[in-house]
Protein backbone atom coordinates (compact mmCIF):
# COMPACT_ATOMS: atom_id res chain seq x y z
CA UNK A 1 0.00 0.00 0.00
CA UNK A 2 3.01 2.23 0.69
CA UNK A 3 4.23 2.42 -2.76
CA UNK A 4 0.74 2.65 -4.38
CA UNK A 5 0.53 6.22 -3.26
CA UNK A 6 3.73 7.46 -4.90
CA UNK A 7 3.27 5.24 -8.04
CA UNK A 8 -0.07 7.13 -8.23
CA UNK A 9 0.85 10.65 -7.83
CA UNK A 10 3.87 10.12 -10.02
CA UNK A 11 1.22 9.08 -12.45
CA UNK A 12 -1.06 11.86 -12.00
CA UNK A 13 1.70 14.18 -12.29
CA UNK A 14 3.12 12.79 -15.14
CA UNK A 15 -0.40 12.68 -17.31
CA UNK A 16 -1.19 15.97 -16.06
CA UNK A 17 2.01 17.31 -17.58
CA UNK A 18 1.40 16.19 -20.87
CA UNK A 19 -1.82 17.90 -21.10
CA UNK A 20 -1.72 20.81 -18.45
CA UNK A 21 2.26 21.51 -17.84
CA UNK A 22 1.99 25.00 -16.37
CA UNK A 23 -0.33 23.08 -13.76
CA UNK A 24 1.54 20.55 -13.22
CA UNK A 25 4.53 22.52 -12.54
CA UNK A 26 2.89 24.43 -9.70
CA UNK A 27 1.38 21.20 -8.30
CA UNK A 28 4.53 19.63 -8.36
CA UNK A 29 5.91 23.29 -6.81
CA UNK A 30 3.39 23.23 -3.90
CA UNK A 31 4.02 19.25 -2.76
CA UNK A 32 7.89 18.88 -3.16
CA UNK A 33 9.06 22.57 -2.70
CA UNK A 34 7.00 23.74 0.41
CA UNK A 35 7.27 22.16 4.04
CA UNK A 36 4.22 20.37 5.40
CA UNK A 37 2.85 22.33 8.36
CA UNK A 38 2.54 20.18 11.59
CA UNK A 39 2.82 19.65 14.98
CA UNK A 40 6.33 18.13 16.27
CA UNK A 41 5.78 14.71 17.90
CA UNK A 42 7.37 13.58 21.12
CA UNK A 43 9.49 11.02 18.90
CA UNK A 44 10.38 13.94 16.18
CA UNK A 45 11.94 16.23 19.40
CA UNK A 46 13.57 13.13 20.95
CA UNK A 47 15.15 12.76 17.32
CA UNK A 48 16.49 16.44 16.91
CA UNK A 49 17.40 16.57 20.81
CA UNK A 50 20.04 13.41 19.99
CA UNK A 51 21.61 15.90 17.26
CA UNK A 52 24.12 18.87 17.30
CA UNK A 53 22.20 21.32 16.85
CA UNK A 54 23.32 24.60 15.03
CA UNK A 55 22.54 27.50 12.75
CA UNK A 56 23.67 28.19 9.31
CA UNK A 57 23.85 32.51 8.25
CA UNK A 58 23.81 33.35 5.00
CA UNK A 59 22.83 37.02 4.91
CA UNK A 60 19.68 38.17 6.75
CA UNK A 61 18.66 34.41 6.94
CA UNK A 62 19.55 31.74 9.77
CA UNK A 63 18.24 28.34 9.22
CA UNK A 64 18.41 26.08 11.63
CA UNK A 65 20.61 22.69 11.28
CA UNK A 66 21.37 19.65 13.34
CA UNK A 67 24.22 16.70 12.54
CA UNK A 68 24.44 13.21 13.49
CA UNK A 69 26.91 11.32 13.59
CA UNK A 70 30.72 11.30 12.72
CA UNK A 71 30.61 9.05 8.88
CA UNK A 72 32.90 9.78 5.75
CA UNK A 73 29.93 10.84 3.82
CA UNK A 74 27.89 13.57 4.82
CA UNK A 75 24.12 14.19 3.85
CA UNK A 76 22.22 17.39 3.68
CA UNK A 77 18.76 17.70 3.38
CA UNK A 78 16.72 20.73 3.31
Amino acid sequence: MKKLIPKTLGLYLNTLAHLAPQKAGTIGFNLFCRPFRGKLQKHHHAFLSSGKRFTVSHGTDHIQAYSWGHGPKKVLFL
